[in-house]
């Protein structure tokens, strides 16, 4: 989730794009992700920016550790997923 988050903060990604995020997190609230990523991942980006954003987001946001503590989700080949590809990808091309 964490570079999820920072391209769209960046621009990188629009969040028009984004259909969902599944990440191998296990946060409970908006709250707990931005005081654990704000301060190294976002550092950029102002709490109230990054909480506006969140609360559009976290709707679409599945993390399986939630329901599934041992599941683990890997973002080695990729963590955007390109639809008109059928693949994952490190980086949309413009």
């Amino acid at each position: 989730m964490s570079f999820c988050i920072k391209d769209i903060m960046a621009g990188r990604v629009k969040i028009e794009d984004v259909v969902c995020i599944v990440s191998n997190t296990a946060f409970s609230s908006i709250e707990l992700l931005i005081e654990n990523y704000g301060v190294d991942y976002w550092r950029d980006y102002s709490k109230d920016e990054l909480r506006a954003l969140l609360e559009k987001l976290w709707p679409t946001i599945y993390q399986p550790r939630m329901v599934y503590p041992d599941s683990m989700f890997s973002i080695a080949n990729g963590y955007w997923f390109d639809a008109s590809k059928g693949e994952l990808v490190r980086v949309f091309e413009d």
